[in-house]
């Protein structure tokens, strides 16, 4: 059994064991204990702006990996006066992320937007990427295929066509379009969990007469990946589809 002690004064600069104490209960399996414990002892931001950033990040981290998108929007719907613009950038891109997640596409894309709009000068280059793929993403939840064809291609243009997400995104919009065959050739190669999953949709649109054995992989697949709870998810409804395709089929 893992015990993990947290300390009741106030936590200073040199206190980074408490975050770390507070990031391991979370990965443990207890992401509301710690963010409880975080609200109590996360540090005065105009005190100690900096202390207060590296605690924000890891709560930002919890609330992603537990899929607590809405809490994560309104954790961010104000940020305080003294954090940097580089955290600032990182939150707003987080946000963008979590409002597609919750399906609110405008306001993810208007978020994007502004990120690309008021920061491309002082951007790292994966930050441009990251906002660049959220407004491609945004089109692609929406069936806007065209659109995100275009947004692909204009990406692929500025920033090269040989990243997973670049691939990943090009997959979805080939299956918006029917040509799964397409995307699963794309993806052929792809040994990420996303990749993977992928895959299993393509070629099930591709090849229904395969379903009993993308079945059987995608159950499999999804009782590997505990840890990302999005992946999981998605293989157990790639699952779910395999699976009355192979009922369908053999009736």
């Amino acid at each position: 059994m893992f015990l993990v002690t947290f300390s009741v004064g106030p936590v200073t600069a040199l206190d980074a064991g408490g975050l770390k104490d507070l990031a391991q209960l979370a990965r443990l399996g207890a992401p509301q204990l710690a963010l409880r414990r975080m609200d109590a002892t996360q540090p005065d931001p105009d005190e100690n702006p900096v202390e207060w950033v590296a605690w924000e990040r890891e709560r930002l981290q919890i609330l992603h990996n537990q899929g607590m998108h809405r809490e994560l929007v309104e954790r961010l719907a104000v940020l305080p006066d003294s954090v940097d613009e580089r955290f600032v950038r990182m939150a707003q891109s987080q946000k963008a992320d979590a409002l597609l997640q919750l399906g609110e596409i405008d306001r993810a894309r208007a978020t994007a937007r502004e990120l690309l709009w008021f920061y491309t000068a002082a951007a790292e280059p994966h930050e441009l990427e990251t906002w660049r793929r959220l407004v491609v993403r945004s089109y692609v939840l929406e069936g806007r295929s065209d659109d995100a064809g275009l947004a692909l291609l204009r990406y692929r243009q500025d920033f090269g066509g040989d990243s997973a997400e670049w691939r990943w995104l090009n997959a979805r919009v080939m299956l918006q379009t029917g040509r799964a065959q397409a995307a699963f050739r794309l993806l052929e190669d792809d040994a990420s969990p996303q990749g993977r999953l992928l895959r299993m949709v393509a070629e099930l649109a591709a090849f229904p007469d395969r379903a009993a054995q993308i079945e059987s992989a995608a159950a499999k697949a999804a009782s590997t990946m505990p840890p990302m709870p999005r992946i999981a998810v998605s293989a157990r409804i790639v699952w779910r589809k395999a699976n009355t395709s192979a009922s369908t089929s053999s009736v």
